[in-house]
């Protein structure tokens, strides 16, 4: 007898666990549905429990959360398409610039060569002239164009020029691009 009381048993716990785990799991568990499976209701036989049509808050807050998080890669994808764009215009841009620097280089190069030639022809007039005239001539020029001037005679021709020069502070300043001591 306990054999037949242990089977039915096992069976009424069977057939529960069968039934109502899934209830439990769709959430269509409660008091009339556990009645209707033992039979103590007057309702309607059970029917399969029906599929939720409700999602979880938290698998609807985990679906916006991947949705914001695809948007944000989206917008990601974009910036960065951005910002090759942005590189490849720098790269350009910057090839461009070193281009003109090169460019300026080679026109400073040669008008340093020109000025280069002019000053020492201008040295060369200014060494054959009396001190006196060359001293005016001096005098009415750049002090820094003058120095270079007066850099390319000889010690001689640029000190008889000098002491030719009236105006001290025009002697002196010229004296300081020289880089020779002032008198």
């Amino acid at each position: 007898m306990i054999r037949i009381l242990i089977a039915a048993v096992l069976v009424a716990v069977a057939f529960l666990a069968a039934m109502v785990v899934p209830m439990a799991l769709t959430g269509t568990l409660n008091a009339g549905s556990l009645l209707q499976l033992l039979g103590l209701s007057a309702a309607a036989p059970a029917t399969a429990p029906a599929a939720p049509t409700d999602i979880s808050p938290l698998s609807q807050m985990l679906k916006s959360e991947l949705e914001a998080v695809r948007l944000k890669n989206a917008q990601l994808d974009e910036r960065e398409t951005q910002l090759d764009l942005r590189q490849t215009e720098l790269e350009a841009l910057l090839r461009d610039i070193e281009s003109k620097e090169d460019l300026l280089k080679s026109a400073l190069d040669d008008l340093d060569a020109d000025q280069g030639e002019g000053l020492t022809a201008k040295a060369k007039m200014m060494g054959a002239m009396d001190p006196e005239v060359a001293a005016t001539s001096i005098e009415e020029m750049d002090p820094q164009d003058a120095a270079a001037i007066l850099r390319l005679l000889k010690d001689k021709d640029s000190a008889a020029i000098l002491d030719a020069i009236l105006d001290v502070a025009d002697r002196n300043l010229i004296l300081e691009y020289i880089g020779a001591p002032k008198y």
